[in-house]
């Protein structure tokens, strides 16, 4: 019953796979490329007036403040309006890619990067986003050139390195792209980000002293970072220190209490620390926020039991089985506890259920003898 639980929560957290962690990075390099834009300036052309160049100037300036507030609608509006007054304005296009990206448009994002290089070859900062466009397109391998092209073009452009590094793990290359995070490491040593990914990574791979001491790096650097919590209280989990675990997992809940897996991962450890109510109430907290797991009410149901509340695991029992009918286990402890409570025509009714769902198991053997004797003894009052 906990592997199938433990297996379900493995997927869902490959699901959402640092989703919260990559998104963090990508806003905190797209504020950084605006602000090396603006830092930047613009070439004076003359086919374009004086006037046209200082209007430019004054949108693209209007643009940035809207950007910087997080109304990239309006800020698109400007950075378009700075492009048409001047045409060459190369910061004007790129900034036009980021509102785009931020507005999910990854086509149009795509457009005004490879506009941006048309007449900036060796813009790094278009390479690199180009090539996140790319990426979030599905195009992995245009993706993985304009990384190496962004790098070429400026060894040091931000995340670059931890692009490539993500790429290489969706190949399966984990020691690929372990490689890539070092050498973003080497640029960029104090970023709590790229620590806290090499210490999954190693973790992952099971190199657990080496995933220990970039996961406390980061959150020495950032003390908020939710998903370094949960991978370093997987590592105390592994050593069963489950109160140093529960500790951990309720840090990453203080940082974001809407996060399944810590949730899921919290109730685990409380009640592998016999505190079974709140393991319980854990477990209707994760459920609450995925309502396709059925692990989450039915590892609930388990804990209610422990606590002493058959009717209550009974009730998050059939909450499992209503969200997957072929949750097997969920059947199971249905049948059981029915059986216990003296309802044989339903425990019969839950086994068969069970015997459906999992005829191969190693319980099944187990179940069909309980279901003969259930049918062999008369009923009462016969």
């Amino acid at each position: 019953m906990a592997e199938r639980a433990a297996a379900d929560s493995r997927v869902a957290r490959r699901a959402g796979l640092r989703r919260a962690l990559l998104g963090g990075l990508w806003r905190l390099l797209a504020v950084a490329a605006v602000a090396a834009v603006l830092a930047a300036g613009s070439p004076a052309y003359a086919a374009v007036s004086q006037r046209d160049r200082d209007r430019s100037a004054t949108a693209f300036k209007r643009a940035s403040a809207f950007y910087d507030a997080g109304k990239f609608v309006e800020a698109l509006r400007e950075f378009q309006n700075a492009a048409l007054l001047d045409p060459d304005r190369v910061e004007a296009y790129f900034a036009q890619g980021l509102c785009l990206l931020r507005l999910n448009e990854r086509d149009l994002a795509a457009e005004r990067f490879e506009r941006t290089l048309a007449l900036a070859p060796d813009h790094a900062a278009a390479h690199y986003n180009l090539a996140v466009a790319l990426e979030q397109k599905g195009d992995t391998a245009s993706a993985r050139r304009h990384l190496q092209r962004a790098l070429t073009s400026d060894p040091r452009t931000p995340g670059a390195h931890f692009a490539l590094a993500r790429l290489a793990e969706k190949g399966g290359n984990r020691a690929a792209a372990i490689g890539e995070l070092r050498r973003e490491l080497a640029l960029h040593p104090d970023s709590a980000l790229v620590h806290a990914q090499i210490g999954y990574l190693f973790a992952a791979a099971h190199q657990d002293d080496s995933a220990r001491v970039h996961l406390d790096r980061a959150l020495r650097l950032d003390p908020r970072l939710a998903r370094a919590c949960l991978d370093r209280g997987r590592l105390e989990e592994r050593a069963a220190r489950w109160a140093a675990a529960e500790s951990l997992y309720a840090r990453g809940l203080a940082a974001d209490s809407t996060d399944f897996d810590l949730w899921f991962a919290r109730a685990g450890a409380l009640f592998r620390l016999e505190r079974f109510e709140d393991a319980a109430d854990g477990y209707r907290r994760a459920a609450g926020l995925d309502a396709r797991s059925a692990a989450a009410a039915f590892s609930r149901g388990v804990a209610l039991e422990r606590a002493g509340d058959p009717n209550g695991a009974r009730d998050a029992y059939a909450e499992a089985v209503a969200r997957d009918s072929a949750y097997a286990d969920a059947w199971l402890n249905l049948g059981l506890l029915y059986g216990r409570a003296g309802a044989r025509d339903e425990a019969a009714r839950y086994l068969e259920r069970y015997l459906e769902s999992a005829p191969d198991s190693e319980r099944a053997a187990q179940v069909r003898a309980i279901l003969d004797d259930l049918k062999k003894k008369p009923r009462p009052g016969r």
